[in-house]
């Protein structure tokens, strides 16, 4: 695995990192729809039983989450980008103070790229449930700070 510095830089270099105008109302946009993420994910958690296929669900959107305010706190430090791997090294070096693990979110990255070709289940949610329910409270507390103070 490349170092989040090495991601970093290549992303530059390949042009995944665009200006973005830093408008506050963009991120109040992503931090709207990272909340609406966590509702569908916590209302299939209810009512999915531990053999059901919905676990694939609440993993994607707990991930849409992620990056829906991944990309609401990079807007503000007038970066946007598609790419899903720059945006996660971007979120680490830009907030560093997070202390995010690389290794964590380059993880699930690789999930989400082939989360429907490989099986999901409940063990697997399980095994990720409480670091997910961490980062999206982080990245949601950071982001409204930053949107409420800058």
């Amino acid at each position: 695995m490349k170092s989040v510095v090495e991601i970093y830089d290549q992303g530059l270099v390949n042009g995944y990192c665009e200006q973005s105008l830093a408008e506050k109302q963009t991120s109040i946009n992503f931090l709207n729809s990272a909340v609406s993420s966590i509702e569908i994910a916590r209302l299939l958690c209810k009512s999915a039983t531990k053999q059901s296929n919905e676990w694939r669900m609440v993993f994607k959107s707990y991930y849409e989450a992620i990056a829906f305010l991944s990309r609401g706190l990079l807007n503000l430090q007038h970066i946007f980008t598609q790419h899903d791997q720059f945006m996660f090294a971007a979120l680490c070096i830009k907030y560093s103070e997070l202390e995010l693990e690389w290794g964590f979110l380059e993880n699930l990255r690789g999930k989400y790229e082939k989360i429907n070709e490989e099986a999901f289940n409940y063990n697997d949610w399980k095994k990720i449930e409480l670091q997910m329910n961490l980062y999206g409270s982080t990245l949601k507390k950071e982001m409204e700070l930053r949107i409420h103070t800058g």
